[in-house]
């Protein structure tokens, strides 16, 4: 295996890349204390899975200079973040949020200008792979920062993993009822079910390398999806 492969399986099974426990501010790359940090003129956009994540940030915004990006801690009531039904370009199974009653999931908001959630739009497939929309800032309990009337969210068009919606261990969460598993055994699932026998490196590469089989095995995970069900969400145009 050459590096290249390496360092593509160790991005798959990375997910969603060691989200901190605090709120901060992205600033070209590096992250710094939020406090503060100007949230004027800025669109609060929940970050419940890798978006809450430096790493990732860099990947999205690193070839823009002076970016600044408040991201601080909140939590949604009767939520949980899910795995979506669907295989990220880089091979991971990405993330969703579903209708939970009774569950507090502890995840980021990401501040965003109107040039970066352009910019965010275009990652996340807005439209067609994620659905934009708004829920009530009323299920968001704020941290760091002042509280907004209404969060923007990405929602999994395709919903989540089944037959049952399985949580990212890696969130935390109160009052959890879905089962969760990481990343790896995420995978391992997903190869089970649809290239059984398969070694997992082999079907992660494959997934990343074919973008045709790539579509394939999302369409097959999609065909046994629980339907997004998030309350009080509205979708909006991207």
């Amino acid at each position: 295996m050459d590096t290249n492969d390496r360092e593509a399986l160790a991005r798959a099974f990375g997910y969603p890349y060691g989200v901190p426990g605090f709120s901060y501010l992205f600033e070209d790359g590096v992250v710094a204390p939020v406090d503060g940090a100007d949230f004027g003129g800025r669109t609060p956009v929940l970050a419940y899975g890798s978006n809450a994540s430096p790493d990732q940030l860099i990947r999205k915004f690193g070839d823009l200079s002076g970016v600044t990006i408040p991201v601080t801690r909140a939590a949604v009531a009767d939520v949980d973040v899910v795995y979506a039904a669907l295989f990220a370009h880089y091979g991971s199974v990405p993330a969703t949020i579903h209708d939970s009653p009774g569950t507090t999931a502890f995840v980021h908001v990401t501040w965003l200008t109107a040039e970066q959630l352009d910019r965010m739009h275009a990652s996340e497939g807005a439209g067609s792979v994620y659905l934009y929309g708004r829920l009530s800032g009323d299920r968001v309990t704020w941290s760091d920062a002042p509280p907004a009337g209404e969060v923007s969210v990405y929602v999994a068009a395709a919903g989540a993993v089944g037959p049952e919606p399985i949580a990212l261990e890696s969130i935390p969460a109160k009052g959890r009822v879905f089962e969760a598993v990481g990343q790896a055994e995420m995978l391992r699932l997903a190869r089970d079910r649809l290239a059984p026998g398969t070694a997992l490196e082999a079907f992660m590469l494959d997934t990343i390398r074919d973008p045709a089989l790539r579509g394939e095995r999302s369409a097959a995970l999609a065909a046994e999806a629980v339907p997004m069900a998030l309350e009080g969400f509205t979708p909006l145009g991207a």
